[in-house]
């Protein structure tokens, strides 16, 4: 066998071998970001539901309230719906983000999560 035939075959192997290695990786990559993107849904999820049951309270407070309790309540009830409209919007990106958006996504989805616990901590 030529000695060219030999370090040609050998060249097309290790081609072989890395764009497998290659594509290995780049599954791995790709079962990480599901994962990340479920805990992201699931938390969104939870916070949605968490701002709805709040919501729902609320709707109730505001059929006994009086005007000047109502006046209050409505403002909270605006600042839930805007905040659960954020999640909601949030939570609909998730699939659209690109992996190399992806952490910058997170971080902002993080912080509308943040301000969601603390939204629900004032009213």
């Amino acid at each position: 066998m030529d000695p060219l035939q030999i370090e040609g075959s050998a060249i097309l192997i290790l081609l072989i071998l890395l764009a497998m290695i290659l594509v290995s990786g780049l599954r791995a990559n790709e079962k990480e970001m599901k994962k990340r993107q479920m805990e992201i849904r699931s938390d969104l999820g939870s916070s949605i539901a968490d701002i709805e049951r709040v919501i729902d309270r609320v709707k109730n407070d505001l059929t006994s309230a009086g005007e000047e309790v109502r006046e209050k309540l409505n403002a909270k009830m605006d600042r839930l719906e805007e905040t659960r409209k954020d999640l909601r919007d949030k939570l609909d990106e998730v699939g659209d983000t690109a992996a190399d958006q992806w952490d910058e996504f997170q971080r902002s989805a993080r912080r509308a999560l943040d301000n969601t616990k603390q939204t629900l901590r004032e009213v």
